[in-house]
């Protein structure tokens, strides 16, 4: 199997004028290619900062932290914003689509960033929001879609540079259960089809459970439930 991202002793420390917090503490985590893991913790836990670590937008305190077999700990701004797009693919619990643009538009723009090949940028977001089931909502704005249908075109747009890591913060918390269940469903079997690690932040246990593996972070150490 290929190792897409692994960490060895990663460290996150805050440091304020009275104290220095201690937020994930000698992490060592790795997942494959075409795996996926959950982590789940309490509000505060630190699971959105280590997600944020791993995808190179938040600097660790200590630790290394592999991608593709690139140590992005290593890379300076620049590299890093240049690697993310091509081998990380986001998806938050807000969408962040801009509101000036319609669908297609959206997911082509990660594309772009790495080829300015409009012909074949289009090509590809049409095909994923096919895939997404947005096909007969392309042309159409954020403000003209449903949360659902954001959050579908979200996921078009992180898989567009066919990334080898999908990094997913809640992606279904300010949806309902039904939209949820759609999403998650698309979120899963996109990953496992091409074959791509999905690590996904949460606090919902069915939805952990999805997941290959299951990770709990708690005082800043990860253990693995399952």
């Amino acid at each position: 199997m290929v190792e897409v991202v692994k960490t060895k002793n990663l460290t996150k420390i805050y440091k304020t004028a009275a104290e220095s917090l201690l937020i994930l503490d000698n992490i060592n985590f790795a997942l494959n290619e075409g795996e996926s893991a959950a982590i789940t913790g309490e509000s505060g836990s630190g699971k959105s900062t280590f997600l944020n670590m791993i995808g190179g937008l938040d600097a660790s305190s200590g630790g290394q932290t592999f991608i593709d077999g690139v140590d992005i700990t290593e890379l300076d701004e620049y590299e890093m914003t240049v690697f993310r797009n091509l081998k990380i693919g986001f998806i938050f619990q807000a969408h962040y689509l801009l509101e000036e643009f319609n669908a297609v538009e959206n997911a082509m723009i990660p594309f772009l960033m790495r080829n300015f090949n409009k012909k074949e940028a289009r090509a590809r977001a049409l095909e994923l929001l096919d895939y997404v089931g947005l096909s007969g909502r392309i042309n159409h704005y954020p403000s003209q879609l449903s949360g659902g249908e954001k959050q579908r075109a979200a996921i078009a747009r992180a898989f567009i540079n066919n990334p080898k890591l999908i990094l997913a913060d809640e992606p279904t918390g300010n949806l309902d259960e039904k939209n949820s269940g759609k999403v998650l469903e698309l979120l899963f079997n996109i990953a496992k089809e091409k074959k791509q690690s999905l690590v996904i932040v949460t606090h919902s246990k069915a939805i952990a459970d999805l997941a290959d593996y299951n990770y709990r972070l708690e005082f800043g150490a990860l253990n693995r439930i399952r």
